[in-house]
C-alpha cells in the first residue's frame, strides 16, 4: 500500500516465485478500452529460457500485451501485433534500474522503458 500512497494510483500486483507469504494472484487479465493485458510473473511461462512460451501463452489468454518479470531484464518488443513487456528490476542491488511505462491512445497501446537514475 506504501506504494500506492507514493504513487497516488491504484497498484496491480502479481506474486513472483519467491513472493510466499503475498496475496497477490500469480496472474492477471484485465481489459482497458477494448485493450486486453496478462500480467504474469514469467516463471511458470520459462521466460529465462526464452520468449516463446509466453508469447504462445499470451496468444492463447486473446491478450493484446503480455507483462512479465522473472529475469529482471528489460525488455520491449512487438510480435505480430502482441506487445511483450518486461519492465526490468528497480533492486537497489541492480547495476541497471528500469521500470516500464505504459500508454494506452486512441485504441493504441505503447511501451516505453525507462532507467532509474
Amino acid at each position: 500500500q506504501a506504494l500506492e500512497e507514493l504513487l497516488g494510483c491504484r497498484v496491480l500486483r502479481v506474486a513472483g516465485n519467491c513472493d510466499f507469504c503475498s496475496g497477490a494472484p500469480r496472474e492477471l487479465q484485465l481489459e482497458l478500452n477494448g485493450t486486453r493485458l496478462l500480467i504474469t510473473h514469467g516463471d511458470r511461462q520459462y521466460v529465462k529460457s526464452g520468449l516463446e512460451r509466453i508469447y504462445r501463452y499470451a496468444l492463447e489468454k486473446e491478450a493484446t500485451a503480455v507483462l512479465f518479470g522473472h529475469t529482471h531484464l528489460a525488455h520491449c518488443e512487438q510480435r505480430d501485433g502482441l506487445l511483450l513487456v518486461n519492465p526490468g528490476t528497480l533492486c537497489r542491488q541492480a547495476e541497471y534500474r528500469s521500470f516500464a511505462v505504459l500508454t494506452l491512445e486512441a485504441g493504441t497501446l505503447q511501451a516505453e522503458i525507462r532507467e532509474l537514475v
